[in-house]
């Protein structure tokens, strides 16, 4: 999976797994309403971590260092909590491991 769009790979892609999980967590959430504000605040979390590195990444040579030099394994992070909730984590993690990188390089 070279690109987060890339579906040429023998997998799904990055975003078709990330959506995947999504319709998942979801789904659990319909299933088990009692763990609704649990599977929300987890993507939340993931959501703000994406934010905050979009946010440092975009400010170039003045973001925060700590997240820009670390941009890769944070955004691995964030997808890798998200997909918890996969039909199939374990190949979804795996896949993720086999991509070159999480995220397009910053301008």
């Amino acid at each position: 999976m070279p690109d987060i769009r890339d579906s040429d790979s023998d997998g799904p892609s990055l975003l078709e797994g990330v959506v995947a999980s999504c319709h998942s967590a979801i789904d659990a959430a319909l299933a088990e309403p009692h763990e609704a504000l649990g599977i929300a605040a987890g993507l939340s979390s993931v959501l703000d971590s994406l934010k905050l590195v979009a946010a440092e990444t975009a400010r170039g040579p003045a973001g925060m260092a700590a997240i820009t030099a670390n941009v890769d394994t944070i955004v691995r992070d964030a997808l890798a909590r998200v997909f918890v909730h996969a039909p199939d984590p374990e190949l979804a993690v795996k896949n993720l491991a086999d991509i070159g990188s999480a995220c397009r390089p910053c301008p």
